[in-house]
């Protein structure tokens, strides 16, 4: 593995040490790409997903290394020193490469980035001995390692909020997409922001949505695709704590200020 590079490089170089490849499909496992920042994330469970899909719609996202193994002599010595028995490969007495499931570099508002370590685990396996042991250890070694280490659970972040950040995250831009279909969209969010500023509409955003892509002549679910890409831009404010049938009839929102250059007299141009 340490000779096909797993575990190396960075951005579009980096192999996860443990990639979907490396299992007989469960049904949980997926990759999924991320435009911009780097290779692929693989994810190993629903879990694994939802905590990816988070930090991306936080945004300042700058690397997200999926499975990225920690240094066995850290771990080894860690386990050590904590008296706990160190994993190892099954019916050897070699010890594993422990991983996390993700190292995540953000970026502050302050243009200062923040490299942390992210576990992610069913609640219900924090009541599991052996778990929390190689937690221990992985704590452990973070720590030595100057990664703070989080966890994330299926208790972390309400569920619908989880729905709702799937709902949108489906909307942005995708890869080879067909490069009329990008300036359509990017040229119908700018007359999206220019007509709620200007009118502030009172309809829900369904009722909007399929009145816009009547109205403008547009492929059905354009509207509503430029529309969720401003929300993920924090254009437009929504309550992603709502169920994304509730965000569909609740009113649609007004821009707070425009997109668009502004003409004499404060008018949009």
């Amino acid at each position: 593995m340490v000779r096909e590079g797993r575990g190396q490089g960075e951005g579009y170089e980096y192999l996860p040490w443990i990639t979907t490849q490396s299992f007989a499909s469960r049904g949980t496992q997926s990759r999924i790409p991320i435009p911009g920042i780097g290779s692929a994330v693989h994810v190993m469970s629903n879990i694994e997903r939802h905590m990816f899909l988070l930090h991306r719609h936080r945004g300042g996202l700058v690397a997200y290394l999926s499975q990225f193994p920690l240094p066995r002599e850290v771990t080894l010595a860690v386990a050590e020193h904590l008296g706990i028995r160190h994993p190892r490969y099954p019916s050897t007495t070699v010890p594993v490469v422990m991983t996390i499931d993700a190292l995540v570099t953000t970026r502050t508002p302050d243009n200062l980035d923040i490299t942390c370590a992210w576990d992610a685990k069913p609640h219900s396996e924090l009541n599991n001995k052996r778990t929390l042991e190689k937690l221990s250890i992985v704590r452990g070694a973070c720590d030595l390692l100057g990664y703070p280490h989080h966890l994330f659970t299926d208790k972390t972040v309400p569920r619908t909020t989880i729905r709702s950040i799937e709902w949108l995250s489906v909307a942005r831009n995708r890869a080879n997409e067909c490069p009329v279909e990008s300036e359509m969209l990017r040229a119908h969010k700018l007359t999206l922001v220019a007509d709620l500023y200007n009118k502030r509409p009172r309809k829900t955003i369904d009722q909007y949505c399929t009145r816009s892509d009547k109205v403008n002549n547009l492929p059905l679910g354009l509207s509503l695709r430029a529309l969720k890409q401003l929300i993920l831009e924090d254009v437009l404010n929504v309550d992603i704590s709502m169920a994304p049938a509730d965000i569909m009839e609740s009113r649609v929102p007004i821009p707070s200020s425009p997109l668009l250059p502004q003409a004499p007299g404060g008018r949009l141009a």
